[in-house]
């Protein structure tokens, strides 16, 4: 019961954590074309997600007696990582959407910057709490390591928020390169 209980919750946390990545893959479309605002589309993006995903995290902290409703008894542990598991939507929407960032601006660094923290940040944790806590290690590692990697993925596009701005302004003033 206990695998199964991680995979119903692993399925609707999976069917929300698509809402910041079809939001992102819009802005990855918007901010590709010539004369988007990023920045601006980054922002309304950001806000869409973060609140949908905090909405989400509220609904399912109130209504998680519905897995239990729907699936019966022998899924109420789903039911008790489901709420920490959807919290990690949050995180998760910053970074779904500092990635694409990073994708529609070039920066390829910073694309492997996040995707790496992601993916070890979620690992690390879930090697060392899954032994010993089981399911309730496996949705801490979840929300530990979507936190982290969102925190990277702010700071990373911080700075390269100001390196690209930084080269933006010295090709401006550059009289050897051609003008638009």
């Amino acid at each position: 019961a206990t695998n199964s209980s991680f995979y119903v919750a692993w399925g609707i946390v999976a069917i929300a954590f698509y809402v910041p990545s079809a939001i992102g893959q819009a802005l990855l479309a918007e901010g590709g074309k010539d004369g988007a605002h990023v920045r601006s589309q980054m922002h309304l993006a950001m806000g869409l997600a973060v609140g949908l995903m905090a909405l989400g995290t509220v609904v399912t902290f109130l209504g998680k007696g519905v897995v239990v409703a729907a699936y019966g008894d022998d899924y109420r542990d789903a039911a008790h990582i489901l709420p920490a598991m959807m919290l990690a939507g949050i995180p998760w929407a910053m970074s779904s959407l500092y990635l694409t960032e990073a994708r529609v601006m070039h920066r390829h660094a910073s694309t492997v910057i996040i995707t790496g923290t992601l993916t070890v940040a979620i690992i690390v944790p879930a090697l060392v709490l899954v032994p010993d806590q089981g399911l309730d290690g496996a949705s801490r590692a979840w929300l530990v390591g979507n936190v982290v990697a969102a925190a990277v993925a702010t700071v990373v596009t911080a700075v390269g928020r100001r390196t690209n701005a930084g080269q933006l302004a010295a090709a401006e003033l550059d009289p050897l390169l051609p003008a638009d």
